[in-house]
């Protein structure tokens, strides 16, 4: 998982973008998995910005997440 912040003007935007890999995962489509990851980044104040399947491997999605967070001062 990759994490960025960017500085400068406010407020501050927060950057994660990570890979879910459900090959492993028995009973659980990718797309609940996708959808437990937006939600509980979404209860944190995290947008999802894009998910995109790999093309090449039908069990992994890299998903982008931003966050304003407003700078104190």
């Amino acid at each position: 998982m990759k994490s960025k912040i960017y500085t400068g003007r406010q407020p501050i935007k927060k950057e994660v973008t990570l890979t879910i890999d459900c090959e492993s995962l028995t009973n659980t489509s990718l797309n609940e998995v996708v959808q437990q990851f937006v939600q509980g980044f979404a209860n944190d104040g995290w947008t999802c910005e894009s998910a995109q399947t790999d093309p090449n491997d039908i069990f992994k999605t890299k998903m982008k997440f931003i966050k304003e967070v407003k700078q104190n001062g």
